[in-house]
């Protein structure tokens, strides 16, 4: 099957592929491997940058179709341009990726190559989040060869919570090629687990043997989009931000963001995102085993509730706060019950995606606001189950 527009999109891929080298090099101080490769072929990588699409683009010279977020293709003439020009596969986060995971096997079939970043999240503390366990089982139907990838280096040039970019180093290079026989051989649980293992990053464990300086302005701004429980008192979201300085306005805890990832200042508690996110996230699961009740847990004001309609297209549905409880948030006045949430995702820095009873919804926050807490909560939940 012929995919309309073909010739157009590889005939952009082709020229990106040639023109955007000298661009991303200067941007990134990108560094990176060829790769040549038997296809129809999916190729997975892990997700550290918003430019992945371009920056794992550059290894391929052969043009691929990429999966994207639903919410790219809300922004006008930008988004036709895009739809015309790449013609992405679309994914819907917060929902059930049945629909996009038989267009990336449509288009295999059909003999096009198609990348994908098996997490759909950019990392919040620099580790590697979790791949689909559907993953393996849609790679191994579609009869196309696997090319795993690994970029290192990104979550420190653009952390997910940063609002700048900084000028270090990043590497990007295939990791393993499966060919489609060496596929049929494997079961869906081993052909996770080579995904997993194969883009698996850890931003700090490769800092700690490096020590690349990642050289930028106001390091800090946005960290609160990660970071919502103090390690001195327990407050929660209680930071302030200034350029590179976090502090506690509750007990005064200071620590500064230096241009190697790290935390430095007087008794500093946790030294790294990573170490700080781990601690806050047991704290957290301790708040919510805690609750018996189903007592509010943390609460929010001044969030929209949007309902995502077909088209690419939201509507707002109310203005309000948002709390959360053990097994249920309420959003502007509306209830949805976890049970009835079929996933609950973050795009960007901090707006909520979920879907509900099959309606699709987003909340969109104040700028400085955590919803990394909300989505844990939802994660403990569905845990249990």
């Amino acid at each position: 099957m012929v995919i309309k527009g073909a010739k157009r999109h590889d005939f952009v891929y082709r020229f990106l592929y040639h023109t955007f080298p000298f661009f991303i090099k200067r941007l990134f101080n990108y560094k990176w491997e060829k790769a040549d490769f038997e296809g129809p072929y999916i190729v997975i990588s892990n997700h550290t940058l918003n430019l992945d699409p371009v920056v794992v683009g550059l290894s391929f010279k052969k043009s691929m179709y990429f999966v994207m977020s639903e919410h790219m293709l809300r922004k006008g003439f930008v988004s036709k341009c895009l739809k015309y020009l790449v013609n992405p596969i679309v994914r819907l986060k917060g929902t059930t990726a049945a629909s996009t995971a038989l267009e990336i096997m449509r288009r295999l079939k059909s003999g096009y190559n198609v990348c994908l970043f098996a997490e759909g999240n950019r990392s919040y503390n620099g580790i590697t989040g979790s791949v689909l366990e559907s993953t393996g089982k849609m790679v191994k139907a579609s009869g196309a060869a696997l090319v795993t990838y690994r970029v290192q280096g990104g979550y420190l040039s653009s952390p997910r919570w940063s609002r700048s970019l900084r000028k270090g180093k990043v590497t990007g290079a295939p990791v393993n090629y499966y060919s489609p026989a060496q596929l049929k051989a494997m079961s869906v649980d081993e052909v996770n687990a080579a995904i997993k293992n194969d883009i698996y990053e850890n931003a700090y464990a490769t800092q700690e043997k490096e020590m690349i300086r990642f050289k930028g302005k106001r390091l800090a701004e946005g960290i609160t989009s990660a970071i919502y429980y103090c390690p001195r008192c327990n407050s929660l979201d209680s930071f302030e931000v200034i350029d590179s300085t976090v502090r506690c306005k509750s007990c005064s805890y200071e620590v500064k963001y230096n241009e190697y990832g790290y935390f430095e200042g007087d008794n500093v508690v946790f030294d790294n995102v990573l170490a700080w996110d781990e601690w806050q996230l047991s704290r957290l699961e301790e708040l919510w085993m805690g609750n018996t009740e189903d007592n509010v847990l943390f609460s929010d004001n001044g969030v929209s509730l949007m309902s995502v309609m077909k088209g690419h297209k939201t509507q707002k549905v109310a203005d309000g706060d948002l709390i959360a409880r053990n097994t249920y948030i309420e959003c502007a006045g509306r209830v949805f019950d976890f049970a009835g949430i079929a996933d609950m995702q973050i795009h960007s820095q901090n707006t909520i995606v979920f879907s509900h009873k099959g309606e699709n919804y987003e909340i969109r926050v104040p700028k400085n606001m955590c919803t990394r807490k909300y989505m844990e909560i939802y994660s403990f939940w569905r845990n249990k189950q």
